[in-house]
């Protein structure tokens, strides 16, 4: 995946800012390519915290169609692509 691990250090940070966090998938459509499989969803999360008064992050809620992309290598399937990132931060 291009930029993995600034990736992977979004999503850390994302999920230690939330005691909560639900997300909904609705697969819409899907194409194969290959060993390439790309999926539209649409995506709904909603974050919260477990003590709304004691925390500065307020509730977040964020719905938007997520472009995933997996490739099949030996060991299985792995995503390699995930637009927009800004969707987890």
């Amino acid at each position: 995946m291009n930029g993995g691990p600034a990736f992977k250090e979004q999503w850390t940070a994302f999920f230690n800012q939330y005691d909560e966090i639900r997300i909904h998938f609705q697969l819409t459509e899907t194409s194969m390519e290959g060993t390439q499989g790309v999926a539209l969803v649409e995506a709904e999360m909603e974050c919260s915290h477990e003590d709304p008064q004691s925390s500065v992050t307020p509730p977040a809620h964020k719905h938007a169609q997520l472009r995933l992309v997996a490739i099949q290598g030996l060991g299985g399937w792995k995503f390699a692509d995930v637009q927009p990132r800004t969707f987890f931060s």
